[in-house]
């Protein structure tokens, strides 16, 4: 049995070598050579409980072996049982503080765990361990963006489009990291690279958009909210009508807002723009009504839009 399991074995016939080193290893229990070999096949073979089941036996006999630490870590992790490999990966630290694959998958359980610092420690280590892929940045990003800090994600991003140039998911990211941070001329840059190869992806022309308003280009603005208006979103539609409104197009800016408040009622920065153009109008009845609503909604955006009724009609 122990040599036509190794004679298929080397020719890699491992389901058919199965059979007979699983007989021998019967009556020899602590052959760590045939353990491992039986461990190797059923691994090969996508058996990866009996795999577990078998590597665990070898730690029995070597409990600090990392190559069996590591295995079952793999094999958890293959099966998408991330707590289990945790368990094994840190294991493996106790011994080995270098390999840089397993701080990113530390990292990236730990993102999954929602402990976001830890992971960000983590994939730090992996980068300084000189594990250095676009999958490592893209858990770097994603870690950065749940604690919300994009000034410090932005450095890791270019390094991640510096070894990964084509790479859209980091390049997205690197345009909303610079939009959050309020520099959005980088914003629309990187942005606009992206659209050209991504322009089903309305998120990305929402960036744009919002980034062009916030730059006073009213006009491109108006042309990338317009992509994602859908007529059920209240903030597109609010914006769109602030763009038309400083684009002079007045009554369509007010036929906006009305669809915004339709969808939400009680935005008082819909109410309070709704009101001042009709004031810009000369609508002193329709202006008025928006500053009843507005009283009871937010007294600082009602004495604001009071002054400017009383300059255009009082005085």
């Amino acid at each position: 049995f122990y040599m036509l399991g190794n004679i298929l074995y080397d020719r890699n016939e491992f389901k058919e070598a199965l059979p007979y080193l699983r007989t021998y290893i019967i009556s020899n229990s602590a052959d760590i050579e045939v353990l491992e070999k039986l461990s190797h096949i059923l691994y090969e073979l996508n058996r990866f409980p009996e795999a577990i089941d078998i590597y665990k036996q070898l730690l029995k006999i070597d409990n600090s072996n990392i190559q069996y630490l590591t295995a079952i870590a793999q094999i958890y992790w293959n099966l998408e049982s991330y707590d289990k490999s945790r368990f094994y990966y840190e294991a493996v630290l106790d011994t080995d503080y270098s390999n840089g694959e397993i701080f990113y998958r530390l990292g990236f359980i730990a993102h999954k765990n929602q402990e976001y610092e830890l992971s960000k420690n983590y994939l730090s280590n992996a980068l300084d361990c000189g594990y250095i892929n676009s999958d490592v940045y893209l858990q770097i990003s994603a870690t950065y963006i749940e604690l919300e800090d994009f000034l410090n994600l932005i450095p890791y991003l270019h390094n991640g489009l510096y070894i990964d140039p084509n790479n859209s998911d980091l390049l997205y990211n690197l345009g909303v990291s610079y939009y959050q941070i309020g520099l959005y001329q980088k914003s629309i840059k990187i942005l606009e690279e992206y659209f050209l190869k991504n322009q089903n992806d309305l998120t990305s022309a929402y960036y744009l958009g919002m980034s062009y308003y916030y730059n006073g280009d009213y006009s491109k603005s108006f042309y990338y909210l317009n992509l994602i208006n859908n007529n059920s979103d209240h903030e597109v539609l609010f914006y769109l009508g602030l763009c038309s409104y400083h684009l002079g197009q007045h009554n369509k800016s007010i036929r906006l807002y009305k669809k915004s408040l339709i969808i939400k009622p009680n935005n008082k920065y819909a109410i309070y723009a709704l009101g001042q153009t009709y004031i810009t109008l000369g609508d002193r009845k329709n202006a008025k009504k928006q500053l009843k609503t507005l009283m009871n909604l937010d007294i600082s955006l009602f004495e604001l839009l009071k002054e400017s009724f009383d300059v255009k009609f009082e005085s």
